[in-house]
């Protein structure tokens, strides 16, 4: 487990076309992995088109926010 007890997460909290209006970075504790899972480390997440319409409410709307944003990634395992 990582020494780290928390992580931090982009999300949507409300719809607007103002990105910075429409999310919040949060803190969520690091919880360990189940026996069928892995821990990854995200080390970028790239924030793009698609996540700017979303947060927009063009697509792909969730059910009420807040929920996690950011569908590229790189990791390390």
């Amino acid at each position: 487990m990582s020494a780290n007890s928390h992580y931090k997460q982009i999300q949507v909290f409300n719809y607007s076309t103002n990105f910075g209006e429409a999310t919040k970075i949060v803190s969520l504790p690091l919880v360990d992995p189940k026996s069928d899972e892995i821990l990854v480390k995200n080390l970028f997440v790239g924030i793009n088109a698609t996540d700017l319409n979303i947060t927009a409410g063009r697509y792909f709307k969730h059910s009420d926010p807040p929920y996690p944003l950011g569908f590229e990634v790189m990791i390390q395992i």
